[in-house]
């Protein structure tokens, strides 16, 4: 039973529709895509556009995004899991003769394209694996080469951990895999909308496979102790490196760098509202710097489409989550994610980028999950404010909890400024 790459999972009110597809996919083929038109219905420029007509004090700050990471590659180090998860896969591809994946080829079966394309290129057979990228969301994400092509990839390989998960029998365990590994698809689809999938990061910043396909030698779910690997993989456009580890210095960016960021993060952010789309970890980790100095949002499990209820499996939540989702979580064990989540994350993320402060309500004392609860219900019932911010905020008129689509009709300066 594998996921297909079919978008039809997807809720009646969200899913894009064969026919609208089939139209795009004819609009593509008449018209090249640098003429198609620069803006979408509400009126944002694509990423590529942004890029494009970045004004000379954001070319700079993005020229020093660039550089910024090697000043501290010593400190990229990965995480536990994901050295326990990429071991198992070594030991799993190497019939237990080999602990590292680093350096070892993986072949690919089944490999097709993640959603309609454009291109007419060979299909990626083999790769040899250059690195351990880390564990995002539930994902381990390795750095690899196509050795035919030598085309760079990120390979996002689904790995839990049964044995965290007592509560479940085996068989119960594979089934919530199947679900989140179909989740995870439609959050991606849905995020992708009538966009080919080799054109999802150029024009909407997300970071999807373009290519999905089946490790040989592996089961649909393999064992290895513990461990369950989810054997259908994804294959993404290859990035320099995960923001996460760089996470404690972002305050030390410079201002350019900051700004360039800011306006990015905005308008990834609010295309993924308009996609209909809420991002849990919209966090420095689900974001994957480019060898330009452009990133890329990943994560997908950790999405899902208005109002559909994410899998526990799939990952956790940002630091400082969204008061909606965590009470949800609290009172009925799930959650399901709304419109605004976006804007809270990105409001996180601006926040500890502006500021360097990570925790705009202070931080986290005692009991971390409790706290993160009451504060959350102090914040709906009193509509609390960073006391940081209330100045600006209200010196600029800004609502309370606002959503995408009042920034872009009450805040158009702040899409349209950069981008003309």
């Amino acid at each position: 039973m594998e996921p297909s790459s079919s978008s039809s999972a997807l809720s009646p009110v969200e899913a894009p529709v064969e026919a609208a597809v089939e139209a795009a996919v004819e609009a593509a083929v008449e018209a090249p895509v640098e003429q198609q038109a620069k803006r979408d219905d509400w009126g944002l420029p694509s990423l590529e556009h942004f890029e494009e007509t970045l004004p000379p004090k954001l070319k700079e700050g993005k020229e020093l995004l660039a550089a910024w990471p090697s000043e501290y590659i010593s400190e990229q180090k990965s995480s536990q899991y994901a050295e326990d998860y990429q071991r198992a896969v070594a030991l799993a591809l190497s019939n237990g003769s080999n602990g590292s994946l680093v350096g070892m080829a993986i072949v690919l079966e089944n490999v097709k394209p993640f959603y309609w394309s454009t291109e007419d290129k060979p299909l990626p057979q083999a790769l040899r694996i250059t690195g351990v990228v880390g564990y995002v969301g539930w994902n381990l994400v390795l750095s690899a080469e196509g050795i035919a092509r030598k085309d760079k990839f990120f390979v996002s390989i689904p790995v839990s951990d049964a044995g965290r998960f007592n509560q479940f029998s085996e068989d119960e365990f594979e089934e919530e895999m199947w679900r989140a590994a179909e989740h995870e698809k439609n959050a991606a689809l849905q995020a992708c909308g009538y966009v080919p999938a080799e054109l999802a990061a150029s024009q909407k910043g997300i970071s999807i496979p373009v290519y999905t396909g089946e490790i040989s030698g592996l089961d649909q779910i393999h064992s290895v102790g513990d461990i369950k690997i989810y054997g259908t993989v994804g294959l993404m456009e290859g990035a320099a490196r995960n923001f996460g580890h760089l996470s404690h210095r972002i305050g030390e960016l410079d201002e350019k760098a900051r700004d360039y960021m800011a306006y990015r993060l905005l308008l990834m952010a609010v295309k993924l509202e308009q996609a209909g789309v809420a991002h849990l970890e919209l966090d420095w980790g689900g974001l994957f710097l480019r060898e330009d100095g452009s990133f890329l949002l990943g994560d997908f499990g950790s999405a899902a489409p208005f109002g559909n209820q994410r899998p526990f499996l799939t990952g956790d939540y940002t630091e400082n989550p969204e008061p909606n989702a965590i009470l949800e979580l609290y009172r009925a064990g799930w959650t399901v994610p709304q419109a605004k989540a976006n804007m809270w994350n990105l409001g996180i993320l601006l926040f500890h980028l502006y500021t360097g402060n990570q925790h705009p309500y202070g931080p986290w004392e005692g009991d971390t999950s409790q706290e993160i609860v009451s504060l959350s219900k102090q914040l709906l019932k009193e509509e609390v404010r960073s006391n940081v911010l209330i100045p600006e905020l209200e010196a600029s008129n800004v609502p309370r909890r606002i959503s995408g689509f009042q920034v872009v009709r009450e805040f158009p300066d702040l899409i349209n400024q950069q981008a003309e």
